[in-house]
């Protein structure tokens, strides 16, 4: 079918959002080279490369490629790119205009965030994702002292080593005072390191702030909540932490956590003790969604959130694997206080059909649009 010429210019202009699947990347270099020198792409502004295969000279020819300059999102997360890719992408003129940029899951290493530390080119980056590339608290140094990754507001380092010592330099940066989004699951960071985030002037714009997996403890959560940095705080989680009762109070009794929305305690001790200090905090008023799966909370411990006018605005209650019977299912259906909850989870707790005639008879339960009782009965 042929075309004119003017439709063909007018074609160039309509903004591009491209995925492959793996599926199409059989040979992994000769599809990359077509993709990068295709002239049809030239206004493609999202590239989403993932699993493909990709290593680093695939990685090349993106990165050299002269119809690729619109390009404002790039993901090539689950390849096999290394330090040598890093360094194409960091030294091309043609991805200047790239705001985000997620690479997990590839073998980045300190060496590759050096290099995008020192790019020339990734300054108008806002969104940096490097989750699972075996970066150390070297890595995070560099990233940190960046001036050409001074506009980031989200960035993700799940899944790495960085430890107190890059939690350290974090929180010390100057280029980072932007960031509203900040990921650090999974990083061998313990209270010491949460000391650092809690007392950082940087990091007062954070919003969100991650810290699944580490090892924190009540003395970290001490940290947080009596810290003045981190008032902006709408979303914290720090499942996985040891966290016991006594850190609980801590988070129920601050001011600075009173903005939070969104709290995710999965697989602490915080038991039925812990969840009474939550349920009577004036300072979790504003909380929407709850998570506290594995935590031994029992019957009584539902009682306590059931009861809380403090709770009132929860849309989501996530409560999974905590030992929960039908006493703790009707509870939760006679509830005034959960009656905006939308999203209900009891999966894997000891409720057989008397429960879950009590949850689905219930009036207070009529604005649920997810419920969760797999494995109970």
């Amino acid at each position: 079918m042929k075309i004119s010429k003017q439709w063909r210019q007018v074609s160039f202009q309509i903004p591009l959002s491209l995925t492959f699947l793996s599926t199409h990347f059989k040979q992994v270099s000769e599809p990359t080279k077509l993709l990068a020198n295709c002239e049809c792409l030239k206004n493609l502004t999202c590239l989403n490369l993932y699993l493909t295969r990709i290593d680093n000279d695939g990685v090349k020819y993106i990165a050299a490629s002269k119809y690729l300059k619109n390009l404002t999102s790039l993901n090539m997360k689950h390849n096999q790119i290394g330090s040598e890719g890093v360094k194409y992408i960091s030294m091309s003129e043609g991805l200047k205009n790239l705001t985000s940029l997620d690479l997990d899951y590839n073998q980045l290493g300190n060496e590759g965030v050096q290099y995008i530390s020192m790019s020339d080119c990734l300054i108008n980056l806002t969104c940096l994702n490097l989750k699972h590339n075996q970066i150390g608290s070297e890595g995070v140094k560099y990233i940190s002292m960046s001036e050409g990754l001074k506009n980031l507001t989200s960035l993700d380092l799940n899944n790495n080593q960085i430890g107190n010592e890059g939690a350290q330099y974090i929180s010390t940066s100057d280029c980072l005072i932007n960031l509203t989004c900040l990921n650090l699951k999974h990083n061998q960071i313990g209270s010491e390191g949460v000391k650092y985030i809690s007392m950082s002037e940087g990091l007062k714009n954070l919003t969100s702030l991650d810290l699944d997996y580490n090892q924190l403890g009540n003395e970290g959560v001490q940290y947080i909540s009596m810290s003045d940095c981190l008032k902006n705080l709408t979303s914290l989680n720090m499942k996985h932490n040891q966290i016991g009762s006594e850190g609980v109070k801590y988070i129920s009794v601050s001011e600075g956590l009173k903005n939070l929305t969104s709290l995710d305690l999965d697989s602490n001790q915080i038991g039925r003790e812990g969840m009474k200090y939550i349920a009577a905090s004036k300072y979790l008023t504003n909380l929407t969604s709850l998570s506290l799966n594995r935590n031994r909370i029992g019957n009584e411990g539902v009682k306590h959130v059931s009861t809380s006018d403090c709770l009132q605005n929860l849309t989501s209650l996530s409560l999974n694997r905590n030992r929960i019977g039908n006493e703790g299912a009707q509870y939760i259906s006679t509830s005034d206080c959960l009656k905006n909850l939308t999203s209900l989870s009891l999966r894997r707790n000891r409720i057989d059909h008397e429960g879950v005639k009590y949850i689905s008879t219930s009036e207070c339960l009529k604005n649920l649009t997810s419920l969760d009782l797999d494995d109970d009965v």
